[in-house]
């Protein structure tokens, strides 16, 4: 079977030749950001949205790099045809380099840059279940905020949910209140209204949140976004989390107690049906 091609640093090449230098501080500190997306017949979803993020992200972990965007977008379309991939997860990441002597904020050297690309692994159809992560996630916190290759948090909390037989673990906030998944953004459902958090949570600013809540208001959904306890997530009657891959995935259960009925609600199955919508209207795909 043919290696991957990844793009790095300028080049297409095998992954398997791929090297990055352990002095970089993104292996020595974490210090990088990424974005995932995905493609739809071979066009990424909302792609200009995921670049500005991720050249965001960069700026304030100290990585100049908007002048390599026309070079990444090439980059996605390269690796996605190279590997004759139409419908794929993609995801470019950016690390700090390995200029300097030791921590350095901004970075010294040019940062290193790499495009994947592979197959996607469908989630599950009926939805997933939840459990609330011992960890909790700073509302004070800049790296909260951003979608940093420093991820050992989100792996540990993620990790602590398959031990317990669920597919997902959502942070509360320092103060209690319900943040975000570890690879994902949440919202409930409560007498109609549809409740996330607010980004004053120290959450990450998901493109696919955004879509959606923009989704919610144009069918003339009442939405809030804020801070809400635990106990009003465990009382809704429906709950679903929003990222680029799983899209609107459908929260069946929290901690063992069920939400709603244990089935996607109505609200929920609307916006996944809004949310296809627009991206087979905006892709061609679908």
């Amino acid at each position: 079977m043919p290696s991957p091609i990844v793009y790095f640093n300028g080049r297409y090449m095998p992954v398997a030749t791929a090297k990055i230098s352990i002095l970089d501080q993104g292996v020595l500190y974490g210090h990088g950001v990424f974005d995932t997306m995905r493609a739809y017949g071979g066009t990424v979803f909302r792609l200009a949205d995921h670049l500005d993020r991720l050249i965001a992200n960069a700026a304030d972990a100290g990585i100049a790099m908007q002048s390599k965007r026309l070079a990444i977008e090439q980059a996605i379309d390269g690796v996605l045809h190279r590997n004759k991939l139409a419908d794929a997860r993609v995801r470019v990441t950016v690390t700090a380099g390995a200029g300097g002597d030791g921590p350095m904020l901004p970075a010294k050297g040019p940062p290193n840059i790499f495009v994947t690309c592979g197959p996607l692994r469908h989630p599950l159809a009926k939805g997933y279940e939840a459990v609330i992560a011992s960890a909790r996630r700073s509302s004070t916190s800049r790296t909260g905020r951003l979608k940093s290759t420093n991820y050992l948090e989100s792996l540990l909390a993620r990790a602590g949910a398959k031990s317990k037989g669920a597919d997902e673990a959502i942070f509360l906030t320092e103060k209690g209140a319900v943040a975000e998944g570890s690879a994902s953004n949440i919202f409930f459902v409560r007498r109609g209204t549809l409740f996330t958090p607010s980004l004053d949570c120290g959450i990450l600013a998901g493109v696919t949140r955004a879509v959606v809540l923009r989704l919610a208001r144009e069918v003339g959904m009442q939405v809030n976004e804020g801070a809400f306890q635990r106990a009003a997530l465990l009382g809704a009657e429906e709950c679903f989390l929003t990222n680029a891959v799983i899209e609107v995935m459908p929260v069946l259960a929290v901690d063992g107690r069920t939400i709603g009925n244990g089935k996607p609600g109505e609200v929920t199955r609307r916006l996944q049906r809004a949310y296809a919508e627009l991206v087979g209207k905006e892709t061609g795909a679908r």
